[in-house]
């Protein structure tokens, strides 16, 4: 059995700067995706929270890494929205 990769908020965090301070074009920006490894994790989360089995810990850690991704997503909506109103 292989284990699965450690994750913290700091990784995830970590993942969201080093994109942003790789100075990404708007294209980019609406473009970003959380790795798959990031995902993989997410979705595991999500699984023991409707199955009601996330530690209280996992559950803080859910919900940061959700502040992150709104963060991004809410960047991206901004960028499109500057967007429509110049076209």
């Amino acid at each position: 059995m292989v284990d699965a990769p450690v994750f913290s908020v700091k990784m995830v965090a970590d993942e969201v700067l080093d994109f942003l301070a790789s100075s990404p074009t708007s294209d980019q920006i609406v473009a970003f995706r959380f790795s798959p490894a990031v995902n993989d994790y997410l979705q595991r989360l999500m699984d023991k929270n409707s199955a009601g089995t996330i530690t209280p810990d996992e559950l803080d850690e859910f919900r940061e890494i959700l502040r992150w991704e709104h963060m991004v997503n809410m960047l991206a909506l901004r960028i499109q929205v500057k967007r429509a109103g110049k076209a």
